[in-house]
């Protein structure tokens, strides 16, 4: 199935080159016409003529692979624009300090030349962090360390997760491989989501292959691999069917995932969930926030202060909300297909997210 999966995704990247469409989406709000290029120049990054003085109060910032659009709505499903273009784009997140922009482009599956790039927040000034061709294969979610001005990202195919400086890569040693998995075979270990917890110098990450969650130090002094991964690491959660993106909720102390479950493998059956751990009473284990959710639930954002989880659908193309103790889901934003990535923001808040 997985190789299946890989074959539909080869597909999809060579016909998006060859057609375009217009989003259909039900909340009335329109994007762009499909683009496949890279974008040349900074006007082409901004689909809109507003400034970035309109980013303000809490706001929802996503990704969509389907038709490479960056995305910000309101959270009261209202109002949507495109501000950005990326190329296969997987993750956002936000630097509000530098009211800036960053996300994972994927391009081609294992291609060995996908990138992490930022923008200002009307999709200008586009900025390689880490530079087509340093062997990147499909980057997926990343996370922003706003106090050690770090970028934390996973490679799935690459089987690593790394650390980076967010002003870029300029020597090698500026892209640091924290976890490498390269000696195992690509169907058997896929990195997919990440979170952290800086003030306890930690960092989470999921094994989508495997079913696993894991945590880390931050400063662990070495390479985590296969041999030293009992050793150096804390298992979080297993016998998950597909585990992929993380939030931390540093004022409650719970890590939140989506798991895709089996949808994405053309099957209705498991379905997909979203659920939390409490970090420091790991023997509780899991708790569901929604369950037998059936359109590949991916992207998970949470707004701290008021309890309310934020997620995307890949099959369907949509942005939800619930309460971070479960409650009915409420549909808030339709783009096309395959959205991925998600960010919450309160720029009326001082505090980052970590």
């Amino acid at each position: 199935m997985m190789n299946l999966y890989l074959s539909l995704w080869a597909l999809l990247g060579l016909a998006l080159c060859i057609i375009s469409c217009d989003d259909s989406s039900t909340d009335g709000q329109s994007t762009d016409e499909l683009s496949t290029d890279e974008p040349s120049t900074d006007e082409e990054q901004s689909t809109d003529e507003q400034s970035d003085d309109t980013h303000a109060g809490k706001l929802l910032y996503w990704t969509n692979a389907f038709d490479h659009g960056i995305y910000v709505g309101t959270l009261d499903g209202m109002s949507k624009r495109r501000i950005g273009t990326g190329y296969f784009p997987d993750s956002v997140a936000i630097d509000k300090a530098e009211r800036k922009m960053y996300y994972s482009n994927m391009i081609y599956l294992n291609a060995d030349d996908a990138s992490i790039q930022r923008a200002d927040l009307d999709g200008s000034n586009v900025e390689d962090v880490v530079p087509r061709g340093w062997g990147l294969k499909t980057p997926k979610q990343l996370q922003l360390d706003h106090i050690n001005r770090m970028v934390y990202f996973c490679d799935r195919e690459g089987q690593r997760v790394y650390r980076a400086p967010m002003t870029g890569v300029h020597a090698d040693q500026d892209l640091e491989v924290l976890v490498d998995f390269t000696d195992t075979p690509v169907d058997e270990h896929q990195f997919v989501g990440i979170a952290l917890d800086i003030p306890k110098g930690q960092f989470y990450w999921t094994d989508r292959s495997a079913g696993e969650i894991r945590r880390a130090s931050t400063s662990a002094g070495s390479r985590i691999t296969p041999e030293n991964v009992k050793a150096l690491t804390t298992l979080i959660f297993e016998n998950g069917l597909m585990p992929l993106d993380l939030y931390f909720d540093q004022t409650h102390r719970m890590l939140f995932f989506t798991d895709r479950g089996e949808e994405w493998a053309l099957s209705s059956e498991p379905p997909g969930y979203i659920a939390k751990i409490d970090v420091d009473r790991l023997e509780n284990g899991i708790a569901y926030v929604v369950k037998d959710l059936l359109k590949d639930p991916i992207g998970i954002a949470v707004d701290e202060e008021v309890g309310v989880l934020y997620f995307t659908t890949f099959d369907d193309g949509k942005v939800w909300k619930t309460s971070v103790n479960g409650s009915p889901v409420e549909y808030l934003y339709s783009t096309s297909i395959m959205n991925t990535g998600l960010a919450f923001v309160n720029w009326d808040s001082m505090k980052q997210l970590n």
